[in-house]
């Protein structure tokens, strides 16, 4: 699919207080070639795809909760193994995180490195996803209390 053709598709995500694993997330670690295949075929959707839309707000949203119970795991559910995450540029200016992370590992360091600042409280409370195609974007806030 050809990023030139591709028209961004905005959807809000709103996340739940408190939330456990699901049957599809369990299903998804426990056989991780399923998760992935299950990724591959949304993926091929159109992004105005109806299917495609709900799926990607129900994986954020849920990849958002994981994400607040610090469940990391469950957060890169159907990620790439490559994939590259971007902190706020406020908080990579005050020197606090890199600018970019990548792969599961390079996730683990900038948790690692929040939590040495935050000790675990940061939590994430996403507004809207953007479907370009083959990537999106995740608007989210992160207040520092509650």
């Amino acid at each position: 699919m050809s990023q030139e053709n591709v028209e961004a598709v905005r959807t809000p995500v709103s996340t739940r207080e408190r939330s456990g694993r699901t049957l599809d997330q369990r299903l998804s670690l426990r056989f991780p070639r399923l998760g992935a295949a299950n990724a591959r075929l949304i993926a091929k959707l159109p992004p105005g795809s109806r299917l495609r839309q709900a799926a990607l707000s129900r994986s954020v949203r849920l990849a958002s909760e994981a994400y607040n119970r610090r469940d990391l795991e469950a957060v890169v559910i159907g990620c790439h193994p490559e994939f590259e995450y971007f902190p706020a540029s406020n908080w990579v200016e005050s020197g606090l995180v890199e600018p970019s992370y990548r792969g599961l590992e390079g996730y683990r360091e900038y948790i690692a490195a929040t939590s040495e600042v935050w000790g675990g409280e940061n939590r994430i409370k996403p507004v809207e996803v953007i479907d370009l195609g083959e990537q999106f974007v995740l608007l989210a806030s992160v207040p520092l209390s509650e």
